[in-house]
């Protein structure tokens, strides 16, 4: 799998857009992307399958988010 994203790294560029299965993706290797995606929880959305799992299970440490999972991984941290 490491290979196959060097390849498509070298092939299209450091970000590039992917379809999965019906998915579509953007995939990075651009460090200056990658912190911004990773500090901030801005862009991240959930998917179908988050919602799915919510209702079934609601909302604890493993499906909160945002403020409430701060606040709750706060808790359960030493």
């Amino acid at each position: 799998l490491h290979l196959k994203f060097q390849e498509f790294v070298s092939r299209f560029g450091k970000s590039f857009c992917a379809l999965l299965l019906r998915d579509l993706m953007v995939v990075t290797a651009d460090p200056r992307y990658v912190e911004e995606l990773l500090s901030s929880q801005k862009h991240i959305q959930k998917n179908q399958l988050y919602w799915l799992l919510r209702d079934w299970l609601g909302e604890g440490l493993l499906l909160s988010y945002d403020r409430k999972w701060q606040m709750m991984r706060k808790i359960i941290t030493p």
